[in-house]
């Protein structure tokens, strides 16, 4: 113990060993509320591309690694309905595995993809890659492909497990693609939200007079610049009484 060189190598190593276990235990820990029946998200509407750029800055401003960034992302405002939180830690955990295996002076390359009713969120390093026999087992708890360089780096086995399952809360999809020696993609789904006025479009009512029953004057109002970017003819009526007493025969609904 009075060592003087062996001594603070060994504080290091317990110092190291017992940060990971806290972290593992953590792990756990929100692992079993997520699989709780009684777990609930807190979802809000969040405008993703100034979200992602945000998360995408935090790890450019701090990053050690000689790692270039490079963002591909369409120029249009797409809204989606997911717990801001959560993605964020999905995201930290993609991330921070990219930087890890990235050599230096390599690329990541951050991309999203607007699909019919979903975006996909993908991040592709020029890493190690991983084996084809292990990518089937990337998701799974404690599952590491080289197993001496994550304990090294400090994982517990335990971030995809739980990037996997936050994403199957909000009703999306995560997987791998990769080529060994040459890198990999780590990509999940999330549904977007559209706006409700745009939803109507698919739908003539061009030639359709629309009977509303609303009292509140706002509302009234909105409506009226709803159905007059549809083309609509409408009828506004205070209440259920104006209707039926309207001499107006020519409303379809």
């Amino acid at each position: 113990w009075r060592d003087e060189e062996i001594a603070p190598r060994f504080i290091e190593v317990t110092q190291n060993e017992t940060e990971r276990m806290i972290r593992l235990v953590n792990d756990l820990l929100q692992l079993s509320k997520l699989d709780s029946k009684d777990y609930k998200l807190k979802k809000t509407r969040v405008h993703f591309i100034p979200y992602f750029h945000k998360v995408i800055d935090r790890f450019e401003l701090t990053k050690k690694e000689n790692v270039s960034f490079v963002r591909d992302f369409p120029d249009e405002k797409i809204f989606v309905h997911m717990d801001e939180d959560k993605i964020t830690q999905v995201l930290d955990n993609i991330i921070s595995n990219a930087l890890k295996y990235s050599p230096q002076g390599g690329k990541i390359t951050f991309r999203v993809k607007k699909k019919e009713d979903h975006i996909e969120v993908s991040v592709k390093d020029e890493g190690v890659g991983i084996p084809k026999s292990d990518l089937s087992k990337i998701f799974e708890r404690f599952y590491r492909v080289d197993k001496a360089r994550s304990r090294k780096l400090g994982g517990t086995g335990l971030g995809l497990a739980i990037s996997k399952r936050l994403v199957e809360l909000m009703n999306g999809k995560i997987g791998v693609e990769s080529d060994f020696g040459k890198g990999s993609k780590f990509y999940f789904t999330l549904k977007f939200k559209t706006d409700s006025v745009k939803n109507f479009e698919k739908f003539d009512f061009s030639q359709k007079s629309i009977a509303i029953i609303e009292n509140n004057k706002e509302i009234q109002n909105s409506l009226k610049l709803i159905f007059n970017y549809l083309k609509c003819k409408f009828f506004i009526f205070n209440n259920i009484k104006e209707l039926f007493n309207s001499k107006n025969k020519n409303i379809d609904f």
